[in-house]
């Protein structure tokens, strides 16, 4: 069984499809639309407002997760893929630095 987050993100997600051009509608697998049809949450009420930029509609992490995917397996082209692959890095290596620096312990002697 799914995680609650998941099946949410699944709904946020095919919500989201729902608002793009059918072109890249149509690059995504059926078997991926068909599994995120199948393990979205019914009735969920995603309140996404499509006037907005998707880095301020408040999407749960695994939404992101999954348009992350879809983005970088479907949608993208070997140069594109290749910059955003750098760009994934850059940001995991500042997150773990962040949280380094954030969680540090001082020894003192």
């Amino acid at each position: 069984m799914l995680s609650l987050e998941f099946v949410e993100a699944a709904s946020q997600t095919l919500e989201i499809l729902n608002y793009m051009d059918k072109k890249y509608i149509d690059m995504i697998p059926k078997k991926f639309i068909e599994f995120l049809e199948s393990n979205k949450l019914p009735n969920y009420i995603t309140n996404i407002d499509c006037t907005k930029k998707l880095s301020k509609i408040g999407l749960r992490r695994k939404t992101k997760s999954l348009l992350a995917i879809i983005y970088l397996n479907y949608w993208c082209d070997s140069n594109q893929k290749n910059n955003y692959i750098t760009k994934l890095k850059e940001n995991e290596k500042k997150a773990i630095k962040e949280l380094e620096e954030k969680y540090k312990v001082i020894f003192v002697k």
